[in-house]
């Protein structure tokens, strides 16, 4: 699995950002945030998708070899998480950013 060849700083906010999204739409477990980053360093988040694949040739699956996670590792660890949180008992968020970015149309 390649990653893309980002500066750092692009990397840290493009991650930064993916949290933010995580925890302002009360996401469980594993998600994919897909970014896209223009050649001047604009970043925009395109799609938020809560239901990754789960073969074991997919992205989520590749990356958790990665690290040292087996398929099996990764199936149980989400079921595990889907059988234990709570219930959804109230309103989600909205997720709130802060910085200084432009516009899409003035890009």
């Amino acid at each position: 699995m390649e990653q893309a060849e980002f500066p750092n700083h692009a990397h840290a906010l493009v991650t930064r950002y993916a949290y933010i999204l995580w925890d302002a739409l009360s996401c469980h477990g594993g998600i994919r945030v897909d970014f896209m980053v223009t050649s001047a360093g604009a970043r925009y988040a395109l799609e938020i998708n809560p239901t990754l694949g789960m073969s074991r040739e997919a992205n989520f699956g590749t990356g958790a070899g990665l690290v040292g996670l087996s398929h099996t590792d990764v199936v149980r660890a989400y079921l595990h998480e889907a059988l234990t949180r709570p219930a959804y008992d109230v309103p989600l968020s909205a997720p709130v950013f802060t910085g200084t970015s432009e516009p899409r149309d003035a890009a």
